[in-house]
């Protein structure tokens, strides 16, 4: 605890407390930190003229270092302003310069502060650390635990993103930041997905759904998306906000419980601010799109017992058309090389007549036949990146209660909307969810006959527009105390997210096929209120199309209410160092609803989501351990281990319990080995369990579709159309999903050597086991229909063979195992033309992402594949992912050079079932900054400076790439200005 008043009390400003009493420490006291690892690492920092208590408050939390002094010690002292990249014994120097105070090292991780020595001194002075009043503890835990240590590098591995980090990136939500983590990969959503996405922006760690990374807000959870969703939705939390972010790359489901198998990402936001800055930002696109605009506002004042903050910000972004750029613009792939994915809904439409011969309007009133190339690029309509814009707001407070309790309450709201462009909507009366059928006895029917398969495109409705709008609301109250040595934590936690979508320019279905039946049941809206549509004229007249158009809305929200409690201390002193314990216990009840609005009818242009009501109970108790098990001698400079267990009881599916085991090892006090094992779970999300039917038009192959397989596979005995690849797909909860299981490993070492000063590597492998994986696979069913001529009561075709339905219910049945490594270098701090150069890289390579649809069926290796969504694939999983970062700082100026790497992937070719390879990504990003004086910066940044172009994919759903791995916005310009009142 600290406490804001003119009687500062003694201070530990920690991230979390000792591991080894102060005696022990003391004993052989260093007088520096020049063998510290982390200590020859630069701190960037930004402190300003203030209290030197406040100061150095700030310097321990950031570096999760401890900081002791007794009462009287700076009572008036006032510490300069430090900005700038220090080592930390220079930003202890700078930060007690001409205050009469030095500091001495009492550990890695612990500095005392003292009266300066005059040089006549004899002898050290002693040091008191006073009663247990005068000490207060100042702490946080990184990522991956609770327990409030004293070291960065944790058994598992942990990337850790600042504030300044995310400003020198240029990034302007957290789903574009975290989209280029070499760690993330696969299917991952955001508002740079024209069509198929829904407002929201998710992360998928190491290629898994993004069910299976868990996201929390300063160590807590908060609810899914509104749209009843599995995961939580990114763009409810403002970048502007954030003090740092920390990636657990490994299971966390012992500390975190359900949902962290593929790690946690943990977002902290900022808590301590003292004064006033307005930060503008403008960018746009070398095409002149893409205008992007983000204004803040940061508020923040110190009082006697604590400090509040508020921030403020608006953002809003125009979007891409598919159209403006040379790789999207057209929906025929072969000229890349691939194949001509353009729509048989054509304008002026196609006609399949009973002689089998198939028509199209020849502009002069009449039909000729239809060829292969009579097919529509809908990319002339549709929208690469959406227009997009969100509001937020945060504020917290902190009130020092008492001496040792500590008040927290942080309040947010976001509200953030997005409009996709989708094509104009097409009629295929054949593949529609009822049967469509133009009557012979329709007044426009020039064929005299029925109709059965006609495809129309209908540009006279315009592009169907999607609109997604959510609001998320946020509080959390939080006590922290200190009771006889425990350090004890109580904390409610409230969030809610609603979510809303219209989609129009679509059409009534009902209303459809009274307009394309018999003219004698529809005479007119004057008449008998039903108006025919003629398909065959080559225009749709506007009371035609008013007749049969109508929009589908769609509204729903998840809530999560959560009270949690925990208690630690070191609960044994050895010479090994102080052993801790933390146990804790958690009361959560989730809820969430989707209702979609039907009218009794079905929509063409537009999926159906089935409407979805459910809730639960969550009782949890966990357990952590941590023990250090030797003391310093010759090869064993460190050795400790930690324990964690959690159970789990849910009211809707079961119990679980999850262990964790980790392991430390220092032979020297410059290498780190590490090891951990976990077990991870996902308890069903409460859509799986309680969705609703819904339909939707998913991009599949089918076996039929192939000669080669006729009368060669069960289930294949016609040939269905080619042309045909998006095909009907209902799908609903199951309440009888089990969890899913994971096993978990990591092995690793951090490599700090003390001859290359502020040099640091570190390499880990991991190893995901996952099992009883949730799956609702139509092309699974298709498959197994078509080579064993099973799911016969799953899948429906019409006479000509052609798929009209495919039924894929949720399941048990699927297993993962996943491989790879982390790699991370930072070499900073070296001299150059009178600066500072600073160079990281942060690496992922998966080699084995073996995945098993069905228990039957052989595991398939997927690293360095690429299969869309859309066509229920796990999107891109490269095998290398890297970014690349250089920061030089001279005096005022400070260039940031940031290079992203992606390494080929191969592909199916959907047209010919062959394997093509793509080509690598490089996308190389530069900022320029430039602080004008102390309050003023003033930074330019040029995004994808060489323009480089996404590979083409021919098996994308829309717009030739891949939305979710890469950027197709091109070279894109920005300028930032930075504004300090005080």
């Amino acid at each position: 605890m600290h406490k804001y008043s003119s009687q500062w009390p003694a201070i530990l400003a920690a991230c979390l407390a000792a591991s080894q009493p102060l005696s022990a420490w003391a004993k052989d006291s260093p007088s520096d930190l020049s063998n510290a690892a982390e200590a020859k690492l630069n701190i960037q920092l930004d402190l300003p003229a203030q209290d030197l208590a406040r100061s150095l408050i700030q310097l321990g939390k950031s570096q999760n270092i401890s900081i002791i002094f007794p009462t009287r010690l700076l009572n008036g002292k006032q510490a300069p302003a430090v900005k700038g990249d220090y080592p930390l014994e220079k930003a202890l120097s700078a930060l007690l310069k001409d205050s009469g105070i030095e500091y001495r090292a009492l550990s890695a991780k612990v500095i005392r502060l003292q009266a300066s020595r005059s040089p006549s001194d004899p002898q050290e002075a002693p040091f008191h650390y006073g009663s247990m009043e005068e000490i207060s503890v100042i702490g946080r835990p990184l990522t991956g635990s609770r327990l409030k240590r004293h070291d960065l590098s944790g058994s598992a591995p942990v990337d850790i993103i600042s504030a300044p980090q995310i400003a020198e990136l240029g990034v302007q939500s957290v789903g574009d930041l975290l989209k280029f983590m070499p760690a993330v990969s696969g299917n991952s959503t955001s508002t740079s997905i024209g069509n198929g996405g829904d407002g929201t922006a998710t992360v998928t760690l190491r290629g898994l759904p993004a069910s299976n990374t868990l996201v929390l807000i300063n160590g807590h959870r908060i609810a899914n998306s509104g749209f009843a969703g599995d995961a939580v939705d990114l763009n409810s939390i403002s970048t502007d906000s954030i003090e740092r972010i920390e990636i657990l790359k490994g299971g966390g489901s012992a500390v975190y419980g359900s949902d962290a198998i593929a790690g946690v990402v943990n977002i902290n936001l900022k808590k301590e601010y003292n004064g006033a800055s307005f930060n503008q930002y403008y960018g746009q696109s070398s095409r002149g799109d893409l205008n992007s605009l983000n204004s803040n506002l940061s508020l923040g004042k110190d009082f006697d017992q604590g400090n509040a903050l508020l921030i403020l910000s608006h953002q809003q972004r125009d979007p891409i058309f598919s159209r403006d750029r040379a790789l999207s613009a057209n929906a025929d792939g072969r000229p890349f090389g691939g194949s001509d994915n353009r729509s048989s809904g054509v304008p002026g439409g196609r006609f399949t007549l009973s002689n089998g011969n198939v028509v199209t309007f020849d502009g002069e009133g009449g039909f000729r036949p239809a060829t292969s190339e009579d097919l529509y690029n809908f990319a002339e309509e549709t929208s690469a990146v959406s227009e997009s814009s969100q509001d937020a707001a945060y504020a917290f407070i902190n009130w020092q209660l008492h001496e040792r309790i500590e008040l927290g309450i942080d309040l947010a709201y976001t509200h953030s909307q997005a409009q996709a462009t989708l094509a104009s909507t097409p009629i295929f009366t054949a593949f529609s969810q009822e049967d469509i059928v133009i009557s012979k006895d329709n007044a426009f029917n020039p064929f005299g006959e029925d109709i059965q398969d006609a495809r129309y495109r209908v540009l006279e409705g315009g592009p169907r527009l999607q609109d997604d709008d959510s609001k998320s609301y946020r509080s959390n109250i939080q006590l922290d105390g200190n009771w006889q040595g425990l350090d004890w934590s109580t904390q409610w936690n409230w969030s809610r997210s609603e979510s809303s979508e219209t989609l129009s320019g679509i059409f009534d279905g009902r209303r459809l096929q009274r307009a394309l039946g018999p003219s004698g049941q529809c005479q007119g809206l004057d008449i008998d209120g039903c108006e025919p549509l003629d398909l065959f004229s080559g225009q749709i007249a506007p009371e035609q199309l008013s007749f049969i158009s109508t929009q589908s809305r769609a509204s729903g929200f998840s809530e999560l209410n959560e009270f949690s409690a925990t208690v630690s201390s070191d609960i044994a002193i050895t010479a090994a160092g102080a052993s801790q314990a933390l146990g804790g216990i958690v009361y959560r009840t989730e809820k969430t609803k989707f209702l979609s609005e039907r009218n009794n009818s079905f929509f063409v242009g537009g999926g159906v989501l089935g409407n979805t009501e459910g809730q639960r109970q969550v009782k949890e108790a966990f357990l952590e351990l941590f023990v250090p098990l030797a003391k310093p001698r010759p090869w064993i400079n460190m050795l400790d281990v930690e324990f964690a267990v959690r159970h789990s009881s849910f009211s809707d599916f079961g119990k679980n319990t999850s262990p964790k085991a980790g392991i430390r090892y220092r032979p020297i006090s410059d290498l780190l080995i590490r090891a951990s094992y976990a077990e991870g779970f996902r308890a069903p999300s409460l859509k799986e369990l309680h969705a609703g039917e819904s339909a939707s038009f998913l991009t599949l192959n089918d076996p039929c579709a192939n000669p080669a397989n006729i009368g060669v596979l069960p289930g294949c005995t016609e040939l269905s159309d080619p042309s045909l690849n998006q095909f009907l797909t209902l799908n609903a909860g199951n309440t009888d999903l089990k969890a899913e299981l994971a096993d978990t490993s990591t092995l690793g070492f951090v490599w700090t050597p003390s001859s290359l000063g502020n040099f640091y590597l570190s390499v880990d492998y991991f190893d995901i086991s996952q099992r009883n994986v949730v799956d609702a696979s139509a092309q699974f069913v298709i498959n197994q229909n078509a080579e064993f001529g099973r799911f016969q009561e799953l899948i429906t075709r019409d006479e000509a063979g052609n798929i009209r339905q495919v039924i894929a219910p949720n399941l048990n049945i699927g297993r993962r195992n996943i491989g790879g490594l982390d790699i991370q270098v930072h070499y900073k701090r070296l001299p150059l033309l009178g600066g500072h150069l600073d160079v990281s890289l942060n690496a992922a390579h998966i080699y084995r992402y073996r995945e098993q649809s069905s228990p039957d069926q052989r595991s398939e290796n997927l690293a360095g594949t690429f299969a869309d969504q859309a066509s229920e694939g796990n999107g891109a999983l490269p095998k290398w992912k890297v970014s690349t970062g250089i920061r030089y700082k001279k005096q005022r100026w400070q260039l940031n050079y940031n290079i992203h790497y992606v390494s080929p992937v191969e592909e199916t070719v959907m047209s010919t079932q062959t394997l093509r390879k793509t080509a690598s990504w490089l996308n190389q990003n530069i900022q320029l900054s430039y602080d004008l004086n102390k309050k003023m910066r003033l930074s330019l940044g040029v995004d994808n400076v060489f323009d480089q172009s996404p590979p083409f994919f021919d098996s994308a759903f829309l717009d030739n790439h891949d939305a979710r791995t890469y950027d197709i916005k091109g070279r894109y310009w920005y300028t930032r200005f930075n504004y300090h009142f005080m």
